[in-house]
């Protein structure tokens, strides 16, 4: 493990592995297992001491580092009363390697207040925030189905159920006061109005409500109002605070309405992936979650949850009544036995997905790019695994592009290639 603190000793260190043909793999947050080395004879790049960033206000610019996080970059834009439209794939995730993959999004400018990481919005009088909270997973699912015939909701997801529900009123409490701490949450749990709260928010998800006038804002409250009133839902009491309700706003909208995926371990995977129908899916959400806090429970290499961790947005692209949640597996990636019992869990619930119909578990997603140890498969390996492809021209093409910055090859076989003209049926 190396961790550099300058471009120019990545470049020192890029030379020496292509001189004597040492394989390197280099990882800024380490999002699951794809920032891992492919073999023993390998370097493995930790970029954490790598996080600087400048902030170029007149030409609205910012050069950063690998490790300079979404949170912080927009943290360090609000000083200049910018807003970075990079959204990136979580705001505890490297912004430069989020920009490969998402686009950027939303107002160019955002009023804020308050200190880190507690920033919480001024203003936007046409956008709402809400928790909506139901008595059971059949209104939460009949909710879904209004919204999708309403088409009132700017934004819905289920997001902080992230560190398990159990804590999730506590945690809330700390990330919305810069003065509280994770040892605050025994505290926190024991106090009878959070828990009181923490029980009406088992069964929830966030939504944000934007209106282009105030009579369109006036329209969609009322929808909201009316679905809470034929499901049995209310609005939670404490997402209303105003300090709290501020942040959430800010959150939802900026800060990357995805996750803090590494709060509590180094690296996360995601797991189930219950990707069906809303109807389906939530008939067996409570099953998950106690398959989860049974597997969790049994070793002491993944964090204890308490079985429902999950999160996930209201819709999958397109809308309808396709959904996108996902389990947080935490785990420590610079551990091999806590490594080993990831994959087992992801092995367990793979088998119960596979029962109940539901096909592949999200930890399975990427399974043709990372082999069961954890480690990238080789380029041979992958070479026999895609010679059949229909489009085998695909993966040859990506084998390309990475020849083009890494001639020898020497950063694994994370990303789908095929060796060009190799076996080709």
């Amino acid at each position: 493990m190396i961790l550099p603190g300058s471009t120019e000793e990545v470049q020192q260190i890029i030379r020496i592995c292509n001189k004597y043909d040492i394989h390197f793999k280099a990882a800024s947050t380490f999002w699951a297992a794809m920032g891992f080395i492919s073999s023993d004879y390998s370097i493995q790049m930790d970029m954490k001491r790598m996080a600087k960033i400048e902030i170029d206000p007149k030409n609205m610019i910012a050069v950063v580092e690998p490790y300079a996080i979404g949170a912080v970059v927009q943290a360090e834009a609000m000083k200049y009363g910018l807003n970075c439209n990079m959204a990136g794939v979580g705001c505890s995730s490297s912004t430069l390697a989020g920009t490969a993959g998402w686009v950027g999004f939303g107002p160019g400018c955002l009023p804020t207040r308050g200190d880190a990481p507690a920033y919480k919005i001024d203003g936007l009088d046409n956008v709402k925030c809400y928790t909506l909270c139901f008595p059971d997973w059949d209104a939460y699912a009949k909710s879904f189905q209004l919204f999708h015939e309403t088409d009132v909701i700017y934004l819905g997801h289920r997001q902080f159920n992230m560190f398990g529900r159990d804590i999730k009123t506590a945690m809330i409490k700390i990330l919305t006061d810069p003065e509280k701490q994770f040892c605050d949450i025994p505290s926190l749990m024991a106090d009878l109005y959070l828990k009181e709260q923490n029980d009406k928010m088992r069964i929830d998800y966030q939504i944000i409500l934007d209106g282009f006038t105030p009579g369109d804002l006036e329209y969609k409250e009322a929808v909201v109002d009316e679905v809470l009133r034929i499901t049995g839902g209310w609005k939670s009491e404490l997402m209303n605070e105003p300090d709290i309700n501020d942040w959430v706003k800010l959150y939802l909208l900026r800060l990357g309405h995805k996750n803090l995926n590494y709060t509590l371990c180094v690296s996360y995977e995601g797991n189930f992936g219950m990707s069906s129908n809303v109807f389906v899916t939530t008939k067996l959400m409570e099953e998950a979650a106690a398959l989860k806090d049974k597997l969790t429970k049994a070793g002491t290499g993944v964090a204890d949850t308490g079985g429902d961790s999950n999160m996930g947005s209201m819709s999958i692209l397109g809308g309808g009544g396709m959904t996108g949640w996902e389990f947080f597996v935490f785990f420590d990636n610079h551990e091999r036995d806590t490594i080993r019992q990831a994959r087992e869990l992801i092995d367990e619930t793979q088998k119960w997905m596979f029962e109940k119909g539901l096909g592949v578990d999200m930890g399975r997603w990427n399974a043709d790019a990372r082999r069961p140890d954890a480690y990238d498969y080789t380029q041979e390996e992958h070479d026999a695994m895609y010679q059949n492809l229909p489009q085998p021209l695909v993966p040859e093409y990506q084998w390309k592009v990475r020849e083009a910055f890494n001639p020898k090859h020497l950063t694994g076989i994370y990303y789908r290639t095929k060796t060009p003209y190799i076996n080709r049926a």
